[in-house]
């Protein structure tokens, strides 16, 4: 599958940080695994719902009332009763493989925890990302092996610390039920070349989930990173990338106490003083960002079925596609063009 971005891809890419971008993010998310969160905090799986398979299912059946139910308890913190999450578990099968493309540290253990029948390979550029992910699932593993591990039969987590793009379907193991792919697309200088793999990695009737940056909420962002796009041509050396992220560090940190007196204290309140977070925004060595209009026409020229989507709109709240997708993805668009999303926008399609 070929496709050919639209002027305004071709302009962000263009003008975005320009590196040997594989190469870079390898190196970055060696240095600042994401997130970066201790070893011993546990994903709360029941409110992360949405990122079921169970999920999808009940979306492609039509069973709009129970996606919603679960999707207003993901995101208002309330508990998931036993009876409903075996609910949400019977719509899957053992047979069921889960993929993740660019799994980070967390995502590993939170689909484990989701699915634990279900076998799951996870894929990422970066060795310490893995090596971290690992660490996680074996704590967990060790901690709750009386009450999961030994009564369910929990298969192993394959964790690979490949290049995607490099992974042949034996490598893989075959095709997927359901293929997540969180934070990725839009750090690739050309992402149709991994859509197009990520959908041949997909099995018939199976679904694809992903997330992007709100292509112009994140212009700030861009600049700083592009400030520093000269830092990465380098990428070998590390300590002058560490001492400008702490200098960044610094800078979050008196912006987060006010010390500016500008916008910027509420632009960039969201990154917390986490070091990861505020390497992710301002550091990153390829972030050219991705139209989600010209997602939304890629998807469309691959027959694959729209199914979900769902982001946050500035004073509206979350705008969420279940029984009509195309007219929420009409006003996220609208949203996103006015500089009005405060949220990343997620995506679900089903291969015919």
């Amino acid at each position: 599958m070929c496709y050919c971005a639209s002027d305004s891809t071709k302009s962000k890419l263009e003008n975005g940080v320009q590196t040997d971008s594989n190469a870079c993010m390898r190196h970055f998310y060696n240095l600042f695994p994401y997130p970066n969160r201790p070893l011993l905090f546990f994903p709360n799986a029941r409110m992360a719902t949405t990122a079921h398979l169970g999920f999808q299912r009940a979306l492609a059946q039509k069973k709009f009332a129970v996606a919603e139910a679960f999707w207003r308890k993901s995101k208002t913190g309330t508990r998931v009763s036993d009876k409903e999450w075996d609910l949400l578990r019977s719509r899957i099968s053992n047979n069921d493989r889960i993929l993740l493309a660019g799994c980070g540290t967390d995502e590993p253990l939170l689909f484990r925890t989701l699915h634990p029948k279900q076998e799951i390979v996870a894929i990422d550029l970066s060795e310490r990302s893995i090596e971290k992910a690992g660490k996680r699932i074996r704590i967990f593993e060790f901690l709750k092996r009386n009450t999961m591990a030994k009564k369910l039969g929990v298969p192993k987590t394959r964790l690979l610390a490949a290049d995607f793009m490099n992974c042949s379907t034996a490598d893989l193991g075959g095709n997927f039920s359901f293929v997540q792919c969180f934070g990725v697309l839009h750090h690739q200088n050309n992402p149709w070349p991994f859509l197009d793999k990520l959908i041949a990695a997909t099995a018939s009737s199976g679904f694809l989930r992903i997330m992007i940056y709100s292509a112009n909420g994140r212009r700030l962002e861009r600049r700083v990173q592009r400030s520093h796009a000269e830092l990465w041509k380098k990428s070998s050396k590390t300590y002058p990338i560490l001492f400008q992220h702490f200098l960044l560090w610094l800078w979050q940190l008196a912006n987060k106490f006010g010390l500016w007196g500008t916008a910027a204290k509420d632009r960039f309140n969201y990154l917390g003083l986490s070091a990861a977070t505020v390497a992710d925004a301002l550091l990153h060595p390829s972030d050219p960002g991705l139209d989600p209009d010209d997602l939304m026409k890629y998807f469309k020229n691959t027959g694959m079925k729209f199914l979900y989507c769902e982001a946050k709109i500035y004073k509206k709240g979350w705008k969420v596609g279940i029984e009509q997708p195309e007219e929420a993805w009409e006003e996220i668009i609208a949203a996103e063009k006015k500089c009005n999303l405060i949220s990343n926008i997620t995506v679900t399609f089903m291969k015919p």
